[in-house]
């Protein structure tokens, strides 16, 4: 019997990571999802939840480098460069988030201004552990890069994130505020996720 359970749960956390993977794709990171398209990412987030590891920050599948392949908000990831107005300007090309052992957090979204010019905004943070669910990053200000040039401006800025599921090849993630799910997946399959400045909502990230 626990062997049929075993690989119920297995079947299941690799449905959850397949239909996750036609919902989100091609979105621009959920930009273009339909309000059925989010709805159903909420869905089978909700699923996957149950199978959620019970201490998911002490994972050691939390670290390595992971793509944001969703974001109920759009600006989560990036501020106002991702913004309805951001993007006319700023064309999204990656969204990264790195953790590394023991405790710092990257974020990463570079993307190519007015069509010709390169460039990425970056966050450094300090992880902390809140629980067996819960994090919480605090940043330093940001750091922007257009060609040659570079510079941080801003201040500090403060994330906590609940870890609701986590496997070789996705990660999710919810705001402290939020209701919705973020996405990462592991870049060799998909996406990963976490949170990046403000984000408050679900996250989905792929493993990179």
């Amino acid at each position: 019997m626990k062997g049929f359970e075993d690989a119920h749960i297995v079947k299941e956390k690799f449905r959850g990571d397949i239909q996750m993977d036609c919902i989100v794709k091609g979105t621009d990171g959920g930009v273009l999802l339909t309000k059925d398209g989010h709805k159903e990412v909420a869905d089978v987030a909700l699923q996957l939840e149950k199978y959620c590891v019970d201490e998911p920050v002490k994972c050691p599948l939390i670290f390595g480098e992971w793509d944001v392949v969703y974001c109920s908000r759009p600006t989560s990831p990036g501020g106002g460069y991702r913004s309805a107005f951001g993007r006319l300007v700023f064309k999204t090309n990656e969204m990264v988030q790195v953790v590394e052992a023991p405790d710092t957090v990257r974020n990463m979204v570079s993307f190519s201004a007015f069509g010709f010019l390169d460039g990425e905004v970056s966050l450094k943070g300090k992880l902390k552990v809140l629980d067996d669910k819960w994090i919480q990053v605090i940043f330093l200000p940001p750091k922007l890069k257009i060609g040659s040039l570079g510079f941080q401006y801003g201040g500090e800025s403060e994330v906590k994130l609940q870890i609701t599921y986590i496997d070789e090849k996705l990660r999710l993630g919810k705001g402290s505020r939020g209701t919705d799910p973020n996405v990462l997946h592991d870049a060799m399959d998909i996406v990963k996720q976490l949170t990046f400045l403000d984000m408050l909502s679900y996250g989905l990230y792929h493993a990179a």
